[in-house]
């Protein structure tokens, strides 16, 4: 693959310019003008805009390379069931500004840094995540919310994860407030951090994770918490839970169903 062909055809998508970057009357005149008006504002790209934007060379190609660097993920909490659609998280616009809360773990990036489009790609594959439960297990789930700093994703139905990203502090933070589901979620998103760290940052990120005590209120680092078996997070039936999936060399399809 020429490397300035791909560079061009995933910058026609992933665009800091904006909706106005492209002739917005040349997608009215194909009946694409409201897919230009989803992409841009609700970072939500069809199968028909991305064909058309590529002039239908290699789009399963583009696609696939796009899903495995956690660019773009299958989005199927669309009310226009029959049209495919696609989350682009670098495209989400708009703050959530609500306080977060919930019982607390925190990633915390800050002895290092935390890289530009580390969160993005979380929500990716959080999003590619509750689509493959939904496919493949066949539940019913909440749409997500998402925003540019911030993500409520249900995986199960009642199984709820929030995360929030803090660029000031260098941290990625999760709330929940089913405590029941405290392991799962852990695993999960430590899971997907191990992830996107191995295929798309080298192995380069590096972190502290600290988990909340829920008697005291105070964040303790992941170990004190493993050494005191600290309720919820760890709990008797959860030794195994808790434990990362395999992450490194793993096709993206078998890692999603590890979780």
């Amino acid at each position: 693959v020429e490397p300035q062909w791909l560079v061009d055809a995933l910058s026609k998508v992933i665009r800091d310019g904006g909706i106005h970057m492209f002739n917005e009357e040349e997608f009215r005149k194909v009946g694409l003008e409201d897919d230009l008006q989803m992409l841009f504002n609700n970072a939500l790209a069809s199968r028909g805009l991305l064909e058309y934007i590529w002039k239908g060379e290699q789009v399963d190609f583009l696609l696939d390379l796009m899903k495995r660097t956690m660019l773009l993920s299958e989005y199927s909490f669309s009310k226009k069931s029959t049209e495919k659609y696609f989350l682009v998280p670098s495209l989400l616009k708009d703050k959530d500004t609500e306080e977060a809360n919930g019982l607390e773990c925190v990633f915390d990036f800050s002895d290092n840094f935390l890289p530009i489009g580390v969160f993005e790609r979380l929500i990716c594959l959080c999003v590619a995540h509750a689509h493959w439960q939904k496919r493949n297990n066949n539940l019913q789930l909440e749409k997500p919310k998402l925003y540019q700093n911030s993500a409520s994703i249900e995986f199960e139905p009642g199984f709820t994860v929030y995360l929030r990203e803090k660029p000031k502090l260098q941290q990625i933070c999760m709330y929940l407030h089913n405590h029941s589901n405290a392991s799962r979620s852990f695993r999960i998103i430590y899971s997907m951090i191990l992830k996107l760290n191995y295929d798309v940052m080298g192995t380069g990120l590096s972190w502290n994770t600290k988990l909340e005590d829920p008697s005291t209120g105070k964040l303790v680092e992941l170990e004190v918490a493993r050494g005191k078996r600290l309720v919820p997070w760890y709990e008797k039936s959860d030794a195994e839970i808790m434990k990362p999936v395999p992450a490194e060399n793993v096709d993206m399809d078998a890692f999603l169903q590890g979780l």
